[in-house]
């Protein structure tokens, strides 16, 4: 597998631990109850792992592929 990162990986690492870090400071200022604030925080963090994993781009080899080539 060959990553194609969008941008830096160093900035992606950087915008995904500011928004955790934003993440956590909303869970500690929230006042509603424990339930919904830890389902708040995991939403949060799996949308950021996410748009990590988009923004890295994941790509799989494959030799020997057929492509049609199609005038538009």
């Amino acid at each position: 597998m060959r990553l194609h990162p969008v941008i830096s990986p160093y900035i992606l690492a950087a915008a995904a631990i500011a928004a955790v870090v934003c993440a956590l400071v909303m869970f500690a200022r929230d006042r509603r109850s424990m339930l919904i604030r830890i389902l708040t925080l995991l939403q949060i963090i799996c949308i950021t792992i996410l748009a990590l994993i988009i923004g890295l781009r994941p790509q799989r080899r494959q030799i020997g592929a057929n492509v049609q080539l199609k005038n538009l």
